[in-house]
C-alpha cells in the first residue's frame, strides 16, 4: 500500500498536492530558506533539473498557496496561505527527514488524471471473448 507508514493526514496531503519528487524538493527548498526570495533560475541551479519543470512546478505550488509570488517577476519565496497549509509542510519535510522512500512511494502512487480519464474510455476485452 502506498504511504504505508506514514501518517494518513501526510498521505491525504501528498495526494492533495504534490505531484513530483521535484515539486517536493523545490517545496523543501523554499521551506528551509523562509525568507528568502528566489527566481526560477536560482531554484534550477539549485536543484540541477530543467528550467521549464522548475517553472511549472514552482507555478503549481503558488497556486496551492504554499509559495508567494514576490513583486520582482520570476521570483518567489515559502509563504504558505494557512497555518493548516504551513503545518501539512512541516509534517511532509518531517516525514520525508525520515522515510524518503516512503513519501516518493505516496508521490507516485498518485493517480495521473490523465491517465484515469484515458483508462475510463479504454475498451477491455471479455475474458471469455473468443473472436479478437
Amino acid at each position: 500500500m502506498a504511504g504505508e507508514g506514514l501518517p494518513p493526514e501526510t498521505v491525504r496531503f501528498i495526494q492533495s498536492f504534490i505531484s513530483s519528487v521535484g515539486q517536493l524538493e523545490i517545496l523543501l527548498l523554499l521551506q528551509a530558506s523562509e525568507g528568502r526570495a528566489f527566481t526560477a533560475a536560482q531554484l534550477n541551479d539549485q536543484l540541477r533539473s530543467n528550467l521549464d519543470a522548475v517553472e511549472r512546478r514552482v507555478t503549481a505550488l503558488v497556486r496551492h498557496g504554499f509559495v508567494a509570488a514576490e513583486s520582482t517577476p520570476g521570483t518567489y519565496r515559502y509563504a504558505p496561505a494557512s497555518e493548516d497549509l504551513r503545518a501539512g509542510v512541516a509534517q511532509l519535510v518531517e516525514c520525508y527527514r525520515n522515510y524518503s522512500g516512503r513519501v516518493i512511494d505516496a508521490i507516485y502512487s498518485v493517480p495521473d488524471p490523465m491517465q484515469l480519464f484515458s483508462d475510463a474510455f479504454r475498451i477491455k476485452k471479455d475474458e471469455g471473448d473468443k473472436h479478437g
